[in-house]
Protein backbone atom coordinates (compact mmCIF):
# COMPACT_ATOMS: atom_id res chain seq x y z
CA UNK A 1 0.00 0.00 0.00
CA UNK A 2 0.82 3.65 -0.82
CA UNK A 3 0.17 6.40 1.61
CA UNK A 4 -1.06 9.77 -0.99
CA UNK A 5 -2.46 13.13 0.73
CA UNK A 6 -5.68 14.00 -0.91
CA UNK A 7 -5.42 17.55 0.53
CA UNK A 8 -2.69 20.27 0.51
CA UNK A 9 -2.40 20.74 4.32
CA UNK A 10 -1.70 17.13 4.60
CA UNK A 11 -4.54 16.32 7.21
CA UNK A 12 -6.69 13.97 5.55
CA UNK A 13 -4.65 10.86 4.19
CA UNK A 14 -5.78 7.77 2.15
CA UNK A 15 -4.27 4.33 1.78
CA UNK A 16 -4.45 3.12 -1.96
CA UNK A 17 -2.62 -0.05 -3.71
CA UNK A 18 1.02 0.87 -5.83
CA UNK A 19 -1.11 -0.22 -8.58
CA UNK A 20 -4.47 2.02 -7.88
CA UNK A 21 -2.09 4.68 -7.46
CA UNK A 22 -0.05 4.46 -10.99
CA UNK A 23 -4.02 3.59 -12.13
CA UNK A 24 -4.78 7.40 -11.11
CA UNK A 25 -1.46 8.78 -12.28
CA UNK A 26 -1.72 7.44 -15.87
CA UNK A 27 -5.80 9.06 -15.99
CA UNK A 28 -3.84 12.84 -14.36
CA UNK A 29 -1.14 12.23 -17.20
CA UNK A 30 -4.01 11.71 -20.50
CA UNK A 31 -6.31 14.55 -19.10
CA UNK A 32 -3.39 16.81 -18.44
CA UNK A 33 -2.33 15.89 -22.31
CA UNK A 34 -5.97 16.61 -23.51
CA UNK A 35 -5.93 20.12 -21.68
CA UNK A 36 -3.11 20.92 -23.63
CA UNK A 37 -4.78 19.30 -26.65
CA UNK A 38 -7.51 21.79 -26.34
CA UNK A 39 -5.83 24.86 -25.06
CA UNK A 40 -3.24 23.93 -28.29
CA UNK A 41 -6.61 24.00 -30.19
CA UNK A 42 -8.02 26.87 -28.86
CA UNK A 43 -5.07 29.38 -29.62
CA UNK A 44 -5.35 27.74 -33.44
CA UNK A 45 -1.76 26.06 -32.70
CA UNK A 46 -3.06 22.31 -34.73
CA UNK A 47 -2.31 21.26 -38.18
CA UNK A 48 -4.26 18.93 -41.03
CA UNK A 49 -3.12 15.63 -41.13
CA UNK A 50 -2.06 16.38 -44.73
CA UNK A 51 0.00 19.66 -43.35
CA UNK A 52 2.00 17.19 -40.74
CA UNK A 53 2.38 14.39 -42.65
CA UNK A 54 3.85 16.95 -45.06
CA UNK A 55 6.49 18.52 -42.29
CA UNK A 56 7.26 14.95 -41.28
CA UNK A 57 8.50 14.16 -44.92
CA UNK A 58 10.21 17.36 -45.54
CA UNK A 59 11.62 16.82 -42.09
CA UNK A 60 13.39 13.38 -42.84
CA UNK A 61 14.26 14.22 -45.81
CA UNK A 62 16.57 17.24 -43.97
CA UNK A 63 18.59 14.36 -42.21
Amino acid sequence: MKRISISNDNTNKVLISLSKSDELRQTKLFIDSISRGLADSEKGEVLTTLKLRKKLNKARADK
